[in-house]
């Protein structure tokens, strides 16, 4: 599990890290080892050049695979442009990491 000092006002509360499954127009579906109880989380990726990306978003789902993984669906909350730019970087860094690129997942009880 990692965490963060980094809070915007809110409360914030370290969740875990997890893996990138599928990026889509408006959101990222990850692969995370426990069930998020938050509404609202902020990921967070490294990219090939060790600059941290971060983008908020909303949960949509978050369900229990057979595996016993926790499937998770964000919504991602930026403007269009953002998440155009967010999911462009994540896509590249997707494709260098052999497709097993890791997010670290923050969750914020309020925003």
């Amino acid at each position: 599990m990692l965490c963060f000092a980094k809070c915007k006002g809110d409360a914030v509360s370290c969740i875990c890290e997890g893996f990138v499954r599928d990026i889509s127009q408006d959101g990222i579906s990850i692969i995370i080892n426990k069930s998020i109880i938050y509404e609202f989380v902020e990921l967070r990726i490294l990219d090939g050049h060790d600059i941290q990306l971060e983008i908020n978003g909303r949960v949509i789902y978050c369900k229990e695979s057979m595996s016993g993984k926790f499937l998770t669906g964000v919504k991602l909350l930026g403007s269009g442009d953002e998440n155009k730019t967010y999911q462009e970087c994540i896509l590249q860094c997707y494709n260098n990491s052999k497709k097993n690129l890791k997010i670290n997942i923050v969750g914020f009880l309020s925003q």
